[in-house]
């Protein structure tokens, strides 16, 4: 007679490297002869062997599949250049994770808080112009960010001014309900924008993790892309600065070959000179 002992065992080696025939076989033996005796627990048993089946599914998709540039493989957790976070693509959604959160150089200004207001101002507005939480972000008690973030985008360099003028709407737009929620991003770059696929054909704006609430606060130690030109006049970082920033982006992506349109957008919001919601008016903008 199977013991329930024995059938935790097996639900253990479900999270390992087991031998799948083995699993199999040990799998319809005991659930014939305890169905009856544990029925929840078998019940689990099953879930836990469809659920690793399904992953081990994709995961083959993906190793044959042929390679698809700037897509991330699914159920593979990758390690960010900074070598604190992680990226695992799941279905639908994105599992983050940072560790030893407190000891990034943004943190000084960003309180979890923050984020979490963050992520609910994604939620709350629709068109997936800023990405939202599954759930609401939390920090372990040894120091670890996590969150569960959706919908699932690819990175995507435009290349013809139609799709920098998607891009550019597409950030105003995801701006806009930050600044709506008295917050400033402060990390706008190619890197933390993907383009989504579907119903909603534009980009959306990630990376939530280093806003921070506009006030007065002195300036910390510099983040990757910025200049000397991103800060005010008075060493801060404020609207302007969100806006400035993603005027650099446009500038690299289209390299002066853009419309008089185009060029005119791009040199008003690298001279500070227009807001998300004043550049969601402009002309080039309000084509699309």
């Amino acid at each position: 007679m199977v013991t329930k002992k024995q059938l935790l065992w097996l639900e253990l080696m479900l999270d390992t490297n087991a031998d799948e025939a083995a699993l199999v076989g040990c799998i319809h033996i005991m659930v014939k002869c305890q169905l009856a005796a544990h029925p929840i627990l078998c019940k689990q048993l099953l879930a836990s062997y469809l659920k690793r089946a399904v992953n081990e599914l994709c995961a083959q998709f993906h190793r044959q599949a042929p390679a698809t540039h700037a897509r991330r493989p699914f159920f593979v957790k990758q390690l960010r250049e900074d070598g604190l976070t992680t990226i695992e693509v799941l279905l639908g959604t994105v599992s983050k994770r940072i560790g030893s959160f407190a000891a990034r150089p943004g943190v000084p200004h960003t309180t979890l808080e923050d984020i979490q207001t963050a992520y609910e101002a994604g939620a709350k507005n629709p068109g997936y112009f800023l990405v939202c939480a599954k759930s609401a972000p939390m920090i372990s008690e040894h120091g670890t960010y996590a969150v569960e973030t959706y919908p699932v985008g690819y990175s995507h360099n435009p290349a013809e001014e139609q799709d920098v003028q998607l891009l550019a709407y597409s950030v105003c737009r995801a701006l806009y309900i930050l600044w709506k929620a008295k917050l400033v991003h402060r990390d706008v770059r190619m890197a933390n924008i993907v383009r989504l696929q579907g119903p909603e054909d534009h980009y959306m704006l990630l990376d939530l993790e280093n806003v921070a609430q506009v006030k007065i606060w002195p300036a910390v130690q510099p983040f990757k892309d910025w200049d000397s030109f991103t800060l005010s006049k008075n060493s801060e970082y404020d609207h302007l600065s969100d806006m400035y920033q993603l005027g650099k982006l446009l500038r690299r992506l289209l390299r002066r070959t853009g419309s008089q349109a185009a060029e005119e957008f791009i040199n008003s919001i690298r001279n500070k000179s227009l807001t998300a919601e004043q550049a969601l008016k402009h002309v080039w903008l309000m084509r699309q």
